[in-house]
């Protein structure tokens, strides 16, 4: 019979391609039993990316909820501040730079 964390590492195996493709890799951290919660790292490229956080969310959490229903939920222990997500959400959206130009302006 496998381990939990035998469980988790194999559905982890089937987004390390993914990943991998890109220059990253996940790994466990540490599970917390008491209440379901998966912390993970990302390593390589995705360690510190601006999309680490929703890579995460999106799939990581949805695959391993789903297989797993021990986990409740995936955290990611080293993710980016939210100081350095505002930036980053900035500069995706120019409009948003051009608002608070504008707002600016208008105050000065």
């Amino acid at each position: 019979m496998r381990t939990l964390l035998d469980r988790i590492e194999f559905s982890l195996n089937k987004l390390r391609p993914y990943l991998k493709r890109e220059g990253g890799d996940i790994q466990i951290d540490h599970y917390d039993k008491a209440t379901g919660i998966l912390y993970v790292e990302m390593l390589g490229a995705c360690k510190g990316c601006a999309f680490a956080t929703s890579d995460i969310t999106d799939s990581v959490e949805v695959l391993l909820m789903q297989e797993i229903p021990q986990i409740t939920a995936v955290k990611l222990i080293n993710a980016i501040d939210d100081g350095f997500r505002s930036l980053q959400q900035q500069l995706l959206h120019p409009k948003t730079i051009q608002k608070q130009k504008e707002g600016e302006k208008q105050k000065a």
